[in-house]
């Protein structure tokens, strides 16, 4: 994944957050990094969004919430400051939805990091 020149332009001189879409590595962030300081500002001033994908085992199978919560804890160390995913739609509203949600990551993850960042969950 390359972040091209019109990414970094736009998020030099507007950018608040950055959703990449991928997980692009720290050679590939480069230039927006380098970017961001040649214009005096700090890329660790973006809300990163990353996110988890949940597996499912067959057509009717729910995906398994803590398997896919264990890329949490790399995407924060590669400074990712946001973790976003969608939750299950059986659930009936969108607060129910939010709210277990965010409760299930919590409790499943066994690492400090995850409980100490931000959970988004979109719905």
């Amino acid at each position: 994944m390359t972040v091209g020149p019109r990414i970094v332009r736009r998020l030099v001189e507007y950018g608040r957050g950055f959703h990449p879409f991928g997980q692009p590595t720290a050679e590939e962030l480069r230039p927006l990094v380098d970017a961001m300081a040649a214009a005096g500002r700090d890329y660790d001033e973006l809300e990163v969004v990353g996110g988890i994908r949940g597996r499912f085992r067959d057509a009717t199978g729910v995906a398994d919430l803590a398997r896919a919560a264990r890329s949490i804890p790399a995407q924060l160390e590669a400074g990712y400051t946001t973790i976003c995913f969608k939750p299950p739609r059986s659930t009936p509203t969108t607060r129910r939805r939010s709210d277990g949600c965010a409760a299930s990551l919590w409790s499943q993850s066994e690492n400090s990091a995850v409980r100490s960042h931000t959970v988004f969950t979109s719905a």
